[in-house]
């Protein structure tokens, strides 16, 4: 009894630890793509936005991607005018 117990638990904790291992491996590969899009759009990229990408969820990450696409500025990539308000 104990045994399978233990057994479950050690099951749950290691399905548990795999995805959330997946949801970073995500994160950090859609981080890496949206760095190197942003370096090859728009060069050095200001502390501001790796500031932005060190705090996004995958939510975010994935909408910037989208956003590369037609944006002609970084601000504009991140929702914001060239002033910094929010678009």
């Amino acid at each position: 009894m104990l045994e399978r117990t233990i057994e479950r638990w050690f099951d749950e904790a290691y399905a548990k630890g795999y995805r959330e291992g997946c949801q970073e491996g995500l994160l950090l590969g859609y981080l890496e793509v949206l760095t190197v899009q942003l370096r090859l759009r728009f060069g050095t990229m200001p502390d501001w936005v790796e500031a932005r990408l060190s705090e996004a969820s995958d939510e975010q990450l994935m909408g910037w991607m989208g956003r590369i696409l037609t944006a002609t500025s970084l601000p504009e990539v991140f929702g914001q005018s060239d002033q910094g308000a929010l678009l």
